[in-house]
């Protein structure tokens, strides 16, 4: 099973290494940690694990939500949605 995946985000060089640096220290064994220094190479970062079917991106879907990202110049936010419960089908 693929491991849960930890995302950081920052502009500033410095900050990612040292953020980038401690997740992997911390959470390596129980997680995959993945770093981007904007949000266009975030989503790409996203991408790339949907289109592996990771984890994250997995649930997500499974449960009917969605990733966003709103990014501007030093200030990028990731949203996820997932609904409090499953559509209903009939």
């Amino acid at each position: 099973m693929a491991k849960p995946v930890l995302m950081t985000v920052d502009d500033d060089a410095d900050v990612l290494r040292a953020v980038e640096r401690d997740l992997r220290h911390r959470y390596a064994d129980r997680y995959r940690v993945i770093s981007a220094d904007s949000g266009a190479t975030a989503l790409d970062a996203l991408r790339g694990p949907k289109k592996r079917n990771d984890t994250v991106a997995r649930i997500v879907r499974q449960h009917h939500g969605e990733i966003r990202v709103d990014s501007q110049p030093g200030n990028t936010q990731f949203t996820v949605d997932l609904p409090v419960q499953q559509p209903r089908t009939q």
